[in-house]
């Protein structure tokens, strides 16, 4: 057996072992922490091959069911669906826990997951496709908002700043040109946008001190476009 598989099999045997201690423990912690840490450690099951002539591998796990492996042409790897975190969000929305496997989640960034476009994380009738708007409509839903995290709220505001940003790009710019957009698309509710990121940046501040973040709010109080990008992608 190689070494890859090797540690893969390593790994499968700590996810299983980790997610039993996780059910036999009280919720919400130290379930929700224990599924996290399996999640976590379910990355390290992805293949650098195709499984089979399927896009998606599950990988059946005791008291769970299926983690999902899906096949990503692009970067000749398969990807960690992150089925555990996910289903913490579900099960306690609008908790501290929630939020946990929440910022988990979106730390991944635009390109992590196929997870920001389900229903079941969105506000009821929701049909905005671009992606800033997805993402402020998951965290400022009646549940998370009255929660107050920081760290949500940190999100939240990057969202609107890449909004206000997205309104301001130049004509020739790369992303927006593959997508074939400008910035006249997102230029409805720009202003808005550029406030309530100000306000969510303020709040943020008042918790805890950020010299770089505060230069960046300085700059978009005065109008300045910050080139924030973290929730635009390219191919939307």
């Amino acid at each position: 057996m190689g070494s890859i598989a090797w540690s893969q099999t390593l790994a499968e045997q700590n996810v299983r072992e980790i997610v039993s201690r996780a059910f036999r423990s009280a919720r919400p912690q130290p379930y929700a922490s224990l599924l996290m840490e399996a999640d976590a450690e379910a990355v390290k099951l992805e293949r650098r091959r195709p499984y089979s002539d399927s896009d998606t591998r599950c990988v059946r796990i005791p008291n769970f069911g299926c983690l999902h492996y899906t096949w990503n042409e692009i970067q000749r790897s398969e990807n960690y669906q992150h089925d555990l975190a996910r289903s913490l969000v579900r099960e306690f929305r609008g908790t501290p826990a929630g939020a946990d496997a929440l910022v988990a989640l979106l730390r991944l960034g635009p390109y992590g997951g196929d997870w920001f476009d389900e229903e079941e994380f969105l506000p009821d009738e929701f049909t905005e496709l671009q992606l800033h708007r997805r993402i402020i409509g998951i965290i400022d839903s009646p549940g998370w908002r009255n929660l107050k995290d920081v760290r949500l709220m940190r999100i939240e505001a990057e969202a609107y700043e890449t909004w206000w940003s997205l309104s301001r790009a130049k004509p020739d710019d790369p992303g927006l040109t593959q997508n074939n957009v400008s910035a006249a698309d997102y230029s409805e509710g720009a202003e808005t946008a550029r406030r309530t990121a100000i306000e969510l940046y303020r709040l943020v501040l008042a918790a805890g001190d950020d010299p770089a973040l505060r230069r960046r709010v300085a700059e978009i109080e005065r109008g300045q476009d910050t080139n924030q990008r973290a929730w635009f992608r390219v191919g939307d």
